[in-house]
Formats: structure tokens, sequence, C-alpha cells
């Protein structure tokens, strides 16, 4: 069995959640590291997608079908595409759950990360937010409400994001 604790206290993941995550399909954009952690809580449809190919049209199509987006470095275009899509969007730059109906991505006010910022410390958190939407073993972190991570990288805090 996998276990989630990110904001929470740790929760083992049932037979019936493990089988939720094995369903879900995810997709992935300018995000590896994460994609690689998804795979291990038992994220088998995960499409990975490099966000600088092709036109903002076409991201949008190929992640049709998703049930949550996880996004990286040049996040804002997979943010229009789960908004236009509907379903919840998972930025790296303050890890939170964007749902369509809520506040929008280009309203809030983000931390600048590092050009190049990979963390695993952010990917094990938004993969942890994903498990959380998909399965309801736990409350997400909704917008603006977010983790974000320190200088060090080796820890997360929770902050509240400034709307626009």
């Amino acid at each position: 069995m996998t276990s989630c604790s990110v904001g929470m206290h740790s929760k083992r993941l049932s037979a019936a959640d493990m089988h939720l995550l094995n369903k879900a399909k995810i997709g992935v954009v300018n995000a590896g590291i994460t994609a690689g952690i998804l795979r291990k809580y038992g994220f088998s449809s995960i499409l990975l997608l490099d966000g600088k190919s092709g036109k903002k049209e076409n991201l949008k199509s190929k992640l049709c079908g998703c049930d949550v987006i996880i996004g990286a470095g040049e996040e804002g275009d997979a943010a229009k595409a789960a908004e236009k899509l509907g379903v919840p969007f998972i930025p790296a730059s303050a890890v939170t759950i964007i749902l369509p109906d809520g506040i929008r991505y280009s309203e809030m006010v983000f931390p600048r990360l590092p050009k190049n910022f990979k963390n695993e410390t952010i990917a094990c958190a938004q993969a942890c937010e994903a498990v959380k939407v998909i399965s309801g073993i736990a409350t997400p972190i909704f917008a603006p409400l977010a983790f974000v991570a320190e200088r060090d990288g080796l820890k997360l805090r929770k902050v509240k994001l400034k709307v626009k």
C-alpha cells in the first residue's frame, strides 16, 4: 500500500483508492519529475507533454479526457487548457488545486521560481494533491491557499496567495 502525507497526517490508501488512481488519467505538462512520482503512487495513465511543442489549442486537444492536469515551468498555457477542459489544475510555482469554477490561475499572484527550478519536494506535493483530488482520502489545498517551497527547497510552507 501507498501513503500520502503532504499537509495532512499520513493516511494509507485502500485497494479501492488504488483502483481509482489506476483508472484516472493525469495530464503532466513540463513536469517529468512529478510523472515519475505519480507512477509510484499507482497512477498508470499519465500523459507527459512538453508545453512548448505545438500550438496552445493543440495542448488543449492533447489533454482532453484528463481528470487532473499538473504543470511546471511555463505553466500558464496548461492552466488555460485545464480551465477550458473543466478539470482541476495543479501548478508547481505554488502547489494548490485550481478548480475550473473557482479562482482562475490568471487571477492569482504566484511566487517566482528560479529558471529551470526542479524540485522533488514540489513534485511530491503535486502528486499528493492529485491523489487527494482523485481518491478523496483527504481535503486538498484549494486556491488561494497553497504550499510554496522554502529557499532551500527542502520544506514547504502553507501560504495564502494574493488575488489580483
